[in-house]
């Protein structure tokens, strides 16, 4: 019996956490408690809190990969101004270019996500297309970012793309002007052509004076929760909060599975 759980555990070494393990999903730069991942199953933060152990050292991660390592000092769950948001205190409080902070006995990052030209011809003409279909006119594609990496496991590269257009370029305004936008969004190739798929973004065909407009940027790209494909991490923000969330990547699109933030 002891031999048989031995070679399931390295045939299936995303099941490992099957015994109830639960590893917690840090926000680096603001603190905020994600969630964490047991046996697969994505916990929400408020239910999450006895994951985070004091004196735990965690990797960091940001966009491409490790940028360094942190400790956890406590967790705090009475912040201001959002008390129902636990926050965990880390030393050190931030790492250069980090935004997650995890651990778990898989590896997160089974592919290594690359950086791309943002100003290659064929994401420009994708994003330009992807814009005019939800009725911005002659829209100016201004990418931030492009990732390239196998989401999905089955040896063909999707690009996650990042893009930003405000009325100062992609600073973040108090009102959404006309012909505007920011969003996230997976391309892939389906049928050898491109096709482009939401992550999550806000689109201004025409002005909206009484919605404070979001910019959406790529965070982390990393298997959280141990079934060897990559979910993608993105952070939104406004000019008074900002928002966290994990996205998995599914045949359908992408789900939100988890989001903490705090705004007034």
């Amino acid at each position: 019996m002891k031999a048989r759980l031995f070679s399931a555990l390295i045939l299936f070494p995303c099941c490992a956490s099957a015994f109830g393990q639960i590893f917690p999903i840090i926000d680096v730069q603001h603190g905020y408690l994600i969630g964490a991942i047991q046996s697969g199953k994505w916990i929400e933060p408020t239910d999450a809190t006895n994951s985070v152990k004091s004196g735990a050292k965690l990797p960091v991660y940001g966009v491409t990969g490790t940028v360094g390592n942190v400790a956890v000092v406590k967790l705090d769950t009475r912040n201001e101004p959002c008390p129902d948001r636990p926050i965990v205190k880390l030393n050190p409080r931030k790492v250069k270019q980090g935004t997650v902070a995890f651990a778990a006995n898989w590896n997160p990052l089974p592919r290594k996500p690359k950086l791309v030209d943002v100003k290659q011809k064929q994401h420009v003409d994708v994003v330009r297309e992807f814009l005019r279909q939800r009725g911005l006119r002659d829209p100016i594609v201004n990418i931030s970012q492009i990732v390239s990496v196998d989401l999905d496991a089955d040896g063909k590269e999707e690009f996650v793309i990042s893009a930003t257009h405000y009325k100062d370029g992609d600073e973040i305004p108090d009102e959404a002007t006309a012909n505007t936008y920011s969003f996230v969004m997976v391309e892939r190739i389906v049928d050898g052509k491109p096709k482009a798929e939401l992550v999550d973004g806000e689109f201004y065909p025409e002005a909206k004076g009484d919605m404070p407009p979001n910019k959406f940027e790529i965070a982390a790209l990393l298997d959280l929760n141990g079934d060897g494909k990559i979910d993608i991490v993105l952070r939104s923000a406004y000019y008074e909060g900002d928002e966290i969330s994990v996205y998995e990547y599914q045949p359908t699109g992408a789900k939100k599975v988890l989001s903490v933030g705090c705004g007034l």
